[in-house]
């Protein structure tokens, strides 16, 4: 939520974002909805079609406010800012292109599905579905898709697939999307963040940097001259 301060009730209209230029983008001319009724109570709702001074990607943006919505501390009036599509929260890495998905289609639909609930904050479903991810990318890598996480863990540290401290960590990770889908636990954008970390960091060693090794093109190293 934004805030807007209070100075009375006709400043506690939304401002006219209209003219000029936010952070680099241009928009059109804003349509605004607004409905008083007779105990000046308001609801009011800006809409912003914008274009991105820097990609020249356009999005919608709207802005919302309700006049009983405010902090009665400090008299700030909360204003709700959606845009959509979603503004990305977390960057997609270069490695999940073409050699990706050529691993496997279903995970990197799946990877992919993550990166979009992240954007939404769909906190409970981007966590339920880095705990499908490492299923998925675990039975890729030869684990009988049946056994418990814990089992399929050890095995993959058995396969030489991961060490002890990457187990430790995909271990929280599985747990975590685990609590997520049958404890009802709500995971903050702040915890998504490491989870994602880990399951990237896997996801790129497992799948990824072999590929990448391939194509390195090191120089041959020079013959030793003969005394």
């Amino acid at each position: 939520m934004q805030r807007l301060s209070d100075g009375g009730q006709e400043n506690r209209l939304l401002p006219d974002l209209s003219q000029g230029a936010e952070h680099g983008n241009s928009r059109a001319p804003p349509h605004r909805e607004y409905a008083p009724d007779d105990d000046s109570i308001f609801v009011q709702k800006d809409h912003y079609i914008l274009k991105c001074g820097r990609c020249d990607t356009v999005f919608h943006r709207k802005d919302s406010a309700f006049s009983e919505d405010y902090d009665s501390r400090t008299g700030d009036l909360e204003v709700d800012v959606q845009y959509w599509p979603a503004q990305s929260k977390r960057d997609r890495p270069e490695w999940l292109d073409l050699d990706f998905m050529t691993a496997d289609m279903l995970l990197y639909e799946l990877t992919g599905s993550l990166y979009t609930a992240l954007d939404h904050d769909l906190t409970v479903l981007a966590a339920i579905g880095m705990r499908t991810s490492f299923d998925r990318a675990s039975e890729l890598l030869g684990i009988d898709p049946a056994k418990p996480f814990e089992k399929k863990l050890a095995d993959l540290v058995a396969a030489g697939q991961i060490g002890d401290t990457e187990r430790r960590n995909l271990a929280t990770l599985v747990d975590a999307g685990s609590a997520a889908a049958h404890r009802g636990w709500e995971p903050s954008k702040k915890e998504l963040d490491p989870m994602m970390s880990i399951l990237e960091h896997f996801l790129y060693r497992a799948f990824v940097i072999d590929a990448e090794a391939k194509k390195l093109k090191v120089p041959a190293r020079p013959g030793r001259k003969k005394p």
